[in-house]
């Protein structure tokens, strides 16, 4: 059976703790006022991993996504010269 998300929608996260929506969106409009989750359901919900509290916490937030997007792209990059390196010459003057 699935929960009920704290707007009345129904989840569709499979959530257990906590609503994914209360999390990563807005409730349904019309729901609440300002269509915005009251101060005690967003707290109730909120996920502490994802709860920064100061700007040194954000830079080191950022910092660690950068330093990911930095190895995916260096893998990215590895891997096409990979491929390319044992792509089939291409034949010229047929």
């Amino acid at each position: 059976m699935a929960l009920t998300c704290p707007d009345g929608g129904t989840c569709h996260h499979d959530c257990k703790a906590r609503c994914f929506r209360v999390q990563a969106c807005g409730p349904l409009s019309g729901v609440f006022p300002e269509d915005r989750w009251p101060a005690e359901v967003a707290a109730l919900h909120e996920h502490p991993d994802t709860q920064i509290r100061t700007l040194e916490e954000a830079r080191d937030a950022v910092q660690a996504c950068l330093d990911v997007l930095d190895k995916a792209s260096k893998l990215l990059f590895n891997t096409a010269m990979t491929i390319r390196a044992h792509a089939p010459k291409e034949v010229s003057g047929a």
